[in-house]
C-alpha cells in the first residue's frame, strides 16, 4: 500500500489548504518520517503506531503559531489525502 500511496503525493502551498484547515483535518508530518509510510499506517488503521508518533510529536495538528507563520510565508508542502485527513509535510 505504501508504494501505491507514494504515487498519490502532490504538493500545495499553505494558503491553498484553507478548506482543509477550516475543517481541522490537516495533520503535519515531521521530515523524520516518510509521508507515504504515515499515510499507509493511517489508511490501515494502525492505531498503535500512529499513537506512538503522536506521543513522540512527529505527527500533529498545526499549532496556532505554525498557522500564523505559514500564512505569512506560504511554504510549499508535500501532501496526500487519507480521508478524512490531509497529511502535509515540509520538504527537507
Amino acid at each position: 500500500m505504501e508504494n501505491k500511496l507514494e504515487n498519490e503525493i502532490g504538493s500545495a502551498k499553505w494558503n491553498e489548504l484553507g478548506p482543509q484547515l477550516a475543517k481541522d483535518c490537516i495533520i503535519i508530518v515531521s521530515s523524520q518520517l516518510s509521508l507515504s509510510e504515515v499515510a499507509s499506517q493511517i489508511a490501515e488503521d494502525n492505531t498503535e503506531t500512529v499513537q506512538g508518533w503522536i506521543a513522540e510529536g512527529v505527527i500533529s495538528k498545526p499549532s496556532e503559531e505554525d498557522i500564523q507563520r505559514w500564512g505569512k510565508e506560504n511554504p510549499k508542502f508535500m501532501c496526500i489525502i487519507v480521508k478524512p485527513f490531509l497529511l502535509a509535510q515540509l520538504p527537507s
